[in-house]
């Protein structure tokens, strides 16, 4: 997960300090947009719990299948 990103901040707060730096904080929400490739805000701390522990299953399985504690 990238640096960007702090958890345990829902991203539309992110959305709204990006536009009143920017000058524009009348727009409202869902007009800051910006995307990078493989990243996907998370606004649901249940899906993101469930993202990362499918993750770290998947690293402990792979580490296992490699001989890796």
């Amino acid at each position: 997960m990238s640096r960007w990103y702090k958890l345990g901040r829902p991203y539309t707060e992110l959305e709204a300090e990006l536009a009143r730096r920017m000058g524009q904080a009348d727009l409202g929400a869902g007009l800051v947009e910006f995307h990078l490739p493989g990243f996907a805000p998370f606004d649901n701390p249940v899906a993101l719990d469930r993202v990362f522990k499918a993750y770290r299953a998947l690293m402990h399985k792979l580490a296992a299948d490699h001989g890796i504690k």
